[in-house]
């Protein structure tokens, strides 16, 4: 019998949760990705950790929580991350992305193979879907994964969604209605803030433009789905696909990746988890879970030796979520975009900490966002202060309550300073839990 433990990871950065049919979605076409959901894991509440790519991945082949000082764990960014360690136990490991800054990332270089693929943009809307680069992306990762000799890790990365849109004009249009305006011709993606008294119907336009975008994304899905099931060694193979980032799309006056602002459409994520036994097969979970949980689960399920100095930093595997074991992993989820932008998850709240006094650089260089509106400093470049949605009842944060919960403002913070410290040392304990307050609400 063939005990071998393969893994396809499919990260599509951009992919806003709003338009994935097992997300709540009921007018996009993504029967696709709803075949896969049937038969996976899903997490309703996974939240980021930072919008940063190097962070992100940071956490995804280290384990290590952004919050977590590079400097105090230096000693396990030698050796420890994902792709080296599955290559000391026998894997065969390979990297496909159309992003440099995932292919080139520092810790990419633990993978035995690495396929950099084209990525600048087209300045116009592909006539097939044949031409696209999103279907080329796809279809470079499809021949890769028909080269993989078992045991493997095939780590795919694609950026498309948020920088082109070319998906054939008809992917759009098909969800305009008689009355609506026909969306842009363009395949520019939108970068700005949204004036006050914005044109509704040139933003209902650009929603359309992205729904068609993720139409294509879900028909090549499809073809991933179709050729990982044609592999020999599918039934040994476990697949991941989540999304790295969201994209807003006019929510909190921001269009596309313009900010680092903390709010859910950029850091609530869609993630799937489907094992080749069926466990957690058409089960979702309202746990809070975050990037570096997935670099813990993946190390678990191959039978990677445990690190005895695991950290609070470090991510929490959640196999005891699929099998029943466990219904959470932890109480908080926090994120962070130096050097003002924090934000705190609780079962019960989403707290968003802007423009005041940030934490520190932690010796890093930290770039300001290409905003691309012109040099504006943007919606909340003033006097700090933090916004406060209910949760889960408030999905897309339209009521902000932070005048109304002085008492659990001043409770999160300390929540997210707990969670901060605790990140900092290898030998930091776990922090005090939420009081019921923060973990279940107000009455």
């Amino acid at each position: 019998m063939n005990n071998a433990r393969n893994i396809v990871c499919l990260v599509v950065d951009r992919l806003h949760s709003g338009f994935v049919g097992a997300y709540g979605n009921t007018w996009i076409s993504t029967s696709e990705m709803n075949r896969l959901a049937a038969e996976a894991l899903l997490f309703d509440r996974a939240v980021i950790d930072s919008p940063r790519l190097a962070d992100l991945y940071r956490a995804y082949w280290l384990g290590l929580h952004a919050l977590a000082d590079p400097a105090v764990f230096a000693e396990r960014q030698h050796g420890h991350d994902l792709p080296r360690r599955l290559n000391a136990e026998g894997y065969s490991t390979a990297l496909v992305s159309d992003d440099p800054l995932v292919s080139r990332h520092p810790l990419a270089a633990g993978f035995s193979e690495r396929d950099e693929l084209d990525s600048s943009p087209r300045q116009d809307v592909a006539e097939s879907i044949e031409e696209t680069q999103l279907a080329g992306f796809f279809a470079s990762a499809a021949e890769r994964l028909s080269a993989m000799l078992e045991p493997f890790c095939l780590w795919l990365h694609t950026g498309s969604l948020g920088r082109v849109w070319e998906a054939p004009l008809e992917f759009r249009n098909q969800y305009a209605d008689e009355d609506d305006p026909t969306p842009p011709v363009s395949a520019n993606v939108p970068c700005r803030h949204l004036p006050a008294g914005a044109d509704p119907d040139e933003l209902l336009g650009i929603v359309h433009s992205y729904a068609g975008q993720v139409s294509l994304l879900d028909l090549c899905i499809g073809s991933l789905l179709e050729a990982l099931a044609e592999h020999p060694f599918a039934e040994n193979t476990l697949l991941v696909l989540l999304s790295a980032r969201g994209f807003p799309l006019g929510e909190h006056g921001r269009l596309g990746p313009v900010d680092e602002a903390l709010y859910g459409e950029l850091t609530q994520i869609p993630w799937f988890i489907r094992f080749p036994d069926g466990t957690g097969q058409c089960e979702r979970t309202q746990a809070l879970v975050q990037p570096a949980d997935l670099y813990a689960t993946l190390a678990e399920w191959c039978g990677l030796p445990r690190n005895d100095r695991e950290n609070f930093a470090a991510g929490r595997s959640l196999l005891p979520l699929a099998t029943g074991a466990s219904d959470r992993v932890r109480d908080r989820a926090c994120a962070i975009a130096l050097p003002n932008e924090r934000a705190i998850v609780t079962p019960a709240w989403h707290m968003r900490i802007f423009g005041d006094q940030g934490l520190e650089a932690r010796g890093q260089e930290i770039e300001a966002p290409d905003r691309g509106d012109g040099g504006n400093k943007g919606l909340d470049e003033r006097e700090g202060g933090c916004e406060l949605f209910v949760k889960p009842d408030d999905r897309f944060e339209v009521n902000e309550v932070a005048d109304r919960c002085p008492d659990c403002i001043a409770e999160l913070r300390t929540a997210f300073d707990q969670f901060h410290h605790s990140c900092q040392s290898v030998e930091s304990a776990d922090p005090p839990p939420l009081t019921e307050k923060l973990s279940c609400g107000l009455e």
